[in-house]
Formats: C-alpha cells, sequence, structure tokens
C-alpha cells in the first residue's frame, strides 16, 4: 500500500518534472503563465466593480495588460528554449571546442530589452558566418600545427567543411534565439528581484573570502567580459580609469589598456593595447601621469605614458 501510495504521487508530479524540461519549451511554464494571464484578465475587473465604476474601468486595463505580457513572455520564453536546444545540438556538430567555447561565454550575457535581443542576435549571426567561412582555412592549419601532418590536415579540412554549413544554421537559429529572449525580456513579467544588484564578488588570488568591493566587482566583470570572455580565466588585480573613456587594467599575467566605443544599441569595451606582467620592467606613479617602463622581445627598453585625469 506504501508502495502504491508513493507510485501514485510520482505519476502525479511526473508531469511537472518532464513538462518543465527546457528542451521541450517548458509548456508547463507555458500553460501556467498563460493560466495566471487569463485569470487576471477576468478576475481583475470582477475585483473591481465591486468598488466602483473607476476601479472596475482600472481593473480591465490591469487585467488586459497581464494577459498581454504573460502571452508574450510565456510564447517567447518557449520559443527562446525550443531554439536555444536547437543551436546547443548544431554547435556540438561544429567539432569546434573554440568556437564552443566562445559561444558559451557570449550566452552568459543576457539580453535585457529586444533592442539588446537583435543586436545580439545579429551580432551572433555574423560570427556564425565569419566563423564558418574562415574556418576552413584556420582548421587545417590548427590540426596541422598540432603535428598532424597531413591526416591533420584533411582532418581539419572535414571540421572546416563542416563548421562551414553548421555555424552559419547556428547563427541563424541564436538570431531567433536571442530575439525571442529580449523580447520575452522587454514584457517585463520576470521578477524584478531576479535580476542582479550588483557584480559578482571579487576573489583574489589567494581564494581567500573577504569583504565585498563594488569597484574590484566591477573591475573583476569587465575583465571577464571583455573581448568575448577572451580573459574569462585571468585573475583580476586592478583597474584605474584614466578618464571616461579609458580604463587601465591589470590581471596577474596581464597590463590592458581598454577604450569606450559607442554602438548604435549599447556601448562595449575594446582592448586597445595589451602587455604581458612579465615583460613589465617598471612602473611609475605621478598625480597625473603612468608610466609603464617594459622590455621589448628585442631592442631597448621603452616606456608607455598614460594621462590620467582623474
Amino acid at each position: 500500500r506504501v508502495t502504491a501510495h508513493y507510485t501514485q504521487i510520482i505519476l502525479r508530479q511526473a508531469y511537472k518534472v518532464v513538462g518543465s524540461a527546457d528542451f521541450l519549451g517548458n509548456p508547463v511554464g507555458l500553460l501556467t503563465n498563460l493560466g495566471t494571464g487569463v485569470q487576471d484578465f477576468f478576475f481583475e475587473p470582477a475585483k473591481g466593480i465591486v468598488k466602483g465604476p473607476k476601479d472596475f474601468g482600472i481593473g480591465i486595463a490591469t487585467g488586459t495588460s497581464s494577459l498581454a505580457k504573460k502571452t508574450v513572455f510565456s510564447v517567447f520564453n518557449t520559443a527562446e528554449k525550443l531554439t536555444g536546444t536547437l543551436a546547443s545540438f548544431g554547435e556540438t556538430l561544429t567539432f569546434d571546442d573554440e568556437y564552443q567555447r566562445q559561444r558559451n561565454i557570449t550566452k552568459q550575457r543576457k539580453a535585457k530589452h529586444i533592442g539588446e535581443g537583435l543586436a545580439y542576435g545579429v551580432k551572433d549571426f555574423g560570427t556564425g558566418i565569419y566563423e564558418g567561412i574562415t574556418g576552413v582555412v584556420k582548421a587545417p592549419l590548427k590540426e596541422t600545427q598540432k603535428g598532424g601532418g597531413a591526416l591533420g590536415f584533411f582532418k581539419g579540412l572535414g571540421k572546416g567543411l563542416t563548421g562551414m554549413v553548421t555555424k552559419p544554421v547556428v547563427g541563424a537559429i541564436d538570431l531567433v534565439s536571442r530575439t525571442a529572449e529580449g523580447i520575452k525580456n522587454t514584457s517585463e513579467t520576470q521578477d524584478p528581484n531576479q535580476n542582479r544588484k550588483r557584480p559578482p564578488r571579487w576573489i583574489p588570488s589567494s581564494q581567500i573570502l573577504t569583504t565585498y568591493n563594488l569597484k574590484k566587482s566591477e573591475g573583476q566583470e569587465l575583465l571577464k567580459t571583455v573581448d568575448t570572455g577572451k580573459f574569462s580565466n585571468s585573475c583580476y588585480v586592478f583597474h584605474v580609469n584614466l578618464d571616461k573613456d579609458t580604463i587601465l587594467i591589470g590581471s596577474i599575467t596581464h597590463i590592458i589598456l581598454l577604450s569606450k566605443s559607442l554602438l548604435p544599441l549599447g556601448e562595449q569595451w575594446d582592448v586597445t593595447w595589451i602587455e604581458e606582467i612579465s615583460r613589465i620592467k617598471d612602473l611609475k606613479l605621478s598625480e597625473k601621469l603612468i608610466d609603464l617602463v617594459i622590455n621589448p622581445v628585442s631592442g631597448n627598453t621603452r616606456t608607455r605614458s598614460l594621462t590620467c585625469s582623474s
């Protein structure tokens, strides 16, 4: 009897577990949100009519708005998850570990609204086309440089030709998925408390937990997200705002100068130059000037001066 009882409970709950799976588009979430929207559509006016004509009108507006927002959220949330599943499957067919790593880093940045979603989607689509075309050349060279010889060349050629087909397709699916993500988040039906209030905590290379430091946390996030996550595994040390459009940032391995670029739908930080810490012979600080004395690979020592306006 106990076994039968728990078997019935498991069977009754199984549909929720399976139906909430992202690879199926979370149909349970879709129906739940739609149901809540329909409920608000009828409940809000009914609640208002008890109080008076004015509250009845407000209830109609509130209920209609809730139904519209939750319908948009539900439909595009499902579309995002389904297309994301297809894109992830296509990504594995590229057999390109570096491409997959870069794409996973890019996906960590979520679109907050339809404008960002469209911008990210177009960028991902362009990246897919570019990587697909250039991969035909880069993949054979990469495999040959690993010491694969002729066999490595043809192995890389196979990867390149496969990627020439799959990467643009993945980019096209990402365009749809990112746009759906932006539309979904524009509907603003998510709990506002789910949005991050501050950057992830900065933890020094010693791995000792310290008091939260906003400036260092912001610097760490900037280091890990710049240049599509190229320095995501680097350990942040410091950063200095040279002016409103220029930042000098340091990790345990590199000194990097970043400059701000304005885009139609936002801004981004680009790497202007980069030096390895091992080549920095000396760093001289004054009130308005930072001098980096650099040991070159060959020739004389050189100095790079940076003006600080703050």
